[in-house]
């Protein structure tokens, strides 16, 4: 969170009463009672009681006759400093957040420590934005952590109603990031590798010129980036496609920004890959 709290109030379905209440309906009813529990283990919340959980506690009491309810308990809330200090270690790679409208506090607390400590950003994000911290911040808190992130140093890599995926620039030039990056695939214009950020519905995944959200360059554009290819000499702007290089025009202008001994070595200028789009 971002704030600690010694003794925050948590509603939560717990596995004792996951328990019970099994043993409280005949043994060829218990399957089907626990699939419709398996997900109230997953609803814990802190503060208030999860918008589904009513709704879901509702059907098992009408379908399975058991007293279906939620426990409160008391749990402390850490900041990410707090948690970070406490179990000794700076950033990491991977960061899944999935916490039931929670996720943007928690955003909110990593950025908080981040920028007085900038070689712990985590490498790659996720985090649930199927509308749960709009519910419980006000409509577009999802969208406003994505921009803040964005802000300092991120790219939105999917956006959609489930999870939203996000990478640190200085992760992208790892080719195994960037061949995930490009091996994201648009089912309107049948492209890998097409404009960033996706977005998804049920069935199929959008690239940013076919779903009409803005691109990372545009975005970018807005937010005061540079359009221009990040080596001082070139001319270009930045390549559209992040898995080709992230900042610049193409991967030679990128290796010969980093002093890349086989950037070096002569040949062409620029590689196929450049757009060769003039910067403004």
């Amino acid at each position: 969170g971002e704030s600690d709290i010694e003794d925050a109030e948590v509603h939560v379905f717990t596995s004792n009463m996951y328990e019970e209440l099994l043993q409280q309906v005949a043994p060829a009813r218990r399957q089907g009672l626990a699939h419709h529990m398996e997900y109230l283990l997953n609803m814990s919340k802190v503060g208030r009681a999860h918008p589904y959980m009513d709704s879901c506690l509702k059907h098992i009491r009408a379908k399975f006759k058991v007293d279906a309810h939620v426990k409160r308990q008391k749990s402390e809330v850490w900041t990410w400093g707090r948690f970070a200090e406490t179990f000794n270690f700076k950033g990491c790679e991977v960061l899944v957040v999935d916490t039931e409208g929670n996720d943007t506090a928690i955003l909110r607390s990593l950025i908080k420590h981040c920028e007085q400590h900038e070689d712990e950003w985590p490498n790659f994000i996720q985090f649930e934005s199927m509308g749960l911290c709009d519910a419980q911040e006000g409509k577009g808190a999802e969208k406003r952590i994505v921009r803040e992130l964005e802000r300092r140093g991120y790219i939105a890599v999917m956006i959609s109603n489930w999870n939203t995926y996000i990478v640190h620039e200085s992760a992208m030039s790892c080719p195994k990031m960037k061949k995930w990056v490009g091996s994201w695939y648009c089912d309107v214009c049948r492209k890998y590798g097409a404009p960033i950020p996706f977005t998804s519905d049920k069935k199929h995944n959008y690239c940013a010129l076919c779903s009409n959200i803005p691109s990372m360059l545009q975005r970018g554009s807005r937010l005061g980036q540079a359009g221009k290819c990040k080596h001082p000499e070139c001319n270009y702007r930045q390549n559209s496609d992040v898995s080709i290089s992230y900042g610049y025009c193409c991967e030679k202008c990128e290796g010969l920004d980093k002093n890349e001994p086989w950037a070096q070595c002569g040949g062409k200028r620029h590689y196929k890959s450049c757009e060769r789009t003039p910067a403004d």
